[in-house]
């Protein structure tokens, strides 16, 4: 698109590749792979429309708060935050963030900064430099300014007000947080890229075979004196790295100005490359470099990244970001037993994690400590299980419309785990309050995985099952191998009947609506991959042909 008449000739080859029925059997595979390649990893966040929610945490939370909780302005953050964290997108360390730029609540924000690249830099100018007259990047400079000005610094109006009421930013971020933080570091890029694109299309050769700079000289001698600062600007920093006084903060300029400064003399060799080769090559080193850069400063990243973990999520050492590997999990019974990773809270059956992302109902019992009964197998410290999975028996449960979330305040509570349950079916409640109380039913777990348990359960009477796990509309419950009604209790969690004797229970997890767009997606994708390559095999095939 950085081409002359690039979008023309794109428009161009789609309406040519439509005439064949080929051709179109492509497209609409194409066009399907990339619409499923965006729904399917956004559909388990979708079935949550309206009731996944990020907070933080600073307070409880109430029913009568909006998807976003209480990371509404101005509790997502101050103006400096918004601002810093654009200039972060050049910083490949952390130590910056950490030591100067000090400035959100938890003090750890600056590792969820969008770092993009120090090549990003030299490539802008050139982009904004060499296409300053295309249209499109007016375009690109008011998508900037909304993400980085309009949005988080005039909060009060009503595009803000209206994005919020889209589904698509009704869930864990919020728009103050997305836009700022996304929006310009997509922006950035693609204008780095269009630098590239810009840099290559200018490079002729004179009939004498003499580098030609620019077709626009002064446009090139501007973009000469922009790089030349920039690598001072390199210089500079690398030299200051080295100073004593500076020495918490040399890691991040050492490592800055060298690839500053490498990365801007590329851009300089590229702008005075004289044929296609050289400038072949120069792109291939450029990028191999981004790579690296790239690798080098996510491997900074997730090694600090447990540090700030610890002071997230719990005080103790050893805690870690790492994923639970499913083959290694098995059932706990307290906080010492965590999985590998440490990360399983709950989070795949959106019970907290992050750890202020959850459903809307547990965010508002989790911020409580005088709910704390009613989450028994939960601390709220340490953000930990002490046990999962976790249940409990019941001759029956005390009966609460559910509606009474709404006013969660004046509820009462058990004054010991194990006392009672809340139902908000009257079938599982008896007549009486306070006349359901424990049974002592015995229980085994026969099999385990993250969606599936399967429990040997010896009833004395009957009663309810609580299963300390929250309530999803995609939880099944089978007994003796027969499907049985699934019901809330506490609000969050989810309950069976059960008569008396020895029962077979089974819960299973199975978000099916999401398995059915992973599985469009790879049909999609194998459909798109048969058809070209049919195409590509009937060119070959024609080009073949003695004319």
């Amino acid at each position: 698109l950085g081409s002359t008449g690039g979008l023309r000739v794109l428009l161009d080859h789609l309406r040519e590749g439509w005439q064949t029925s080929l051709g179109r059997l492509c497209l609409i595979s194409g066009g399907l792979m990339v619409v499923f390649g965006l729904l399917a990893p956004l559909s388990s966040v979708a079935l949550n429309v309206g009731h996944l929610m990020r907070v933080t945490g600073m307070r409880p939370l109430d029913w009568s708060h909006g998807i976003f909780g209480d990371f509404l302005p101005p509790y997502f953050g101050v103006q400096a935050y918004e601002l810093w964290t654009n200039v972060m997108y050049f910083a490949a360390r952390s130590e910056i963030h950490n030591l100067i730029l000090t400035f959100d609540p938890w003090k750890v924000s600056g590792i969820d900064q969008r770092y993009i690249g120090l090549a990003a830099l030299p490539l802008c100018l050139a982009g904004l430099i060499l296409g300053y007259q295309r249209r499109y990047f007016g375009a690109l400079f008011l998508a900037f300014f909304v993400c980085v000005v309009f949005v988080p610094y005039t909060v009060d109006n009503m595009a803000y007000f209206s994005l919020m009421h889209l589904q698509a930013f009704q869930n864990v971020r919020t728009v103050g947080g997305l836009l700022p933080r996304d929006g310009p570091a997509l922006f950035l890029i693609l204008v780095a890229a269009l630098g590239l694109d810009q840099l290559l299309l200018r490079i002729s050769a004179t009939p004498d075979g003499a580098p030609q700079l620019v077709r626009d000289r002064r446009l090139g001698y501007v973009l000469v004196v922009c790089l030349a600062g920039l690598m001072v600007f390199a210089a500079v920093v690398f030299v200051e790295g080295i100073r004593p006084s500076l020495a918490a903060l040399r890691s991040t300029f050492t490592y800055t100005g060298l690839y500053l400064g490498l990365f801007t003399m590329l851009v300089l060799l590229l702008l005075f490359a004289g044929n296609h080769r050289a400038a072949r090559v120069l792109s291939v080193v450029l990028l191999v470099l981004v790579i690296t850069d790239l690798i080098l400063s996510g491997s900074h990243y997730f090694a600090e990244r447990p540090n700030h973990n610890n002071m997230l999520y719990r005080d103790a050492p050893g805690s870690s970001w790492s994923k639970p590997r499913p083959k290694e999990i098995g059932p706990i019974t307290s906080e010492a037993q965590s999985w590998p990773g440490q990360d399983y809270r709950g989070i795949l059956h959106n019970l907290a994690g992050g750890p202020w992302v959850g459903l809307r109902e547990w965010l508002i019992l989790e911020g409580r400590p005088a709910m704390a009964t009613l989450l028994e197998n939960w601390n709220r410290d340490t953000k930990f299980m002490r046990a999962y999975p976790h249940f409990r028996f019941y001759t029956a449960g005390r009966f609460i419309p559910y509606d009474a979330i709404k006013s969660i305040d004046g509820t009462e509570v058990p004054k010991a785990s194990g006392q009672w349950v809340y139902v908000h079916d009257k079938t599982l409640a008896e007549s009486s309050a306070g006349v359901a109380r424990p049974i002592q039913a015995t229980w085994q777990i026969d099999e385990f995985s993250l969606n599936r348990v399967q429990t040997r359960v010896s009833m004395p009477q009957d009663g309810v099952m609580v299963y300390f796990d929250n309530y999803d509309p995609w939880w099944r419950a089978y007994v003796d191998g027969e499907r049985v009604p699934l019901h809330r209790a506490n609000f969050t969690f989810k309950a069976i009947q059960l008569k008396a004797g020895e029962h077979v229970v089974e819960w299973k997890f199975n978000p099916y609506p999401v398995k059915i767009a992973w599985a469009l997606f790879y049909i999609a994708l194998l459909s798109y991959g048969y058809f070209m390559r049919r195409s590509l095999s009937l060119e070959r095939s024609a080009a073949a042909v003695p004319r």
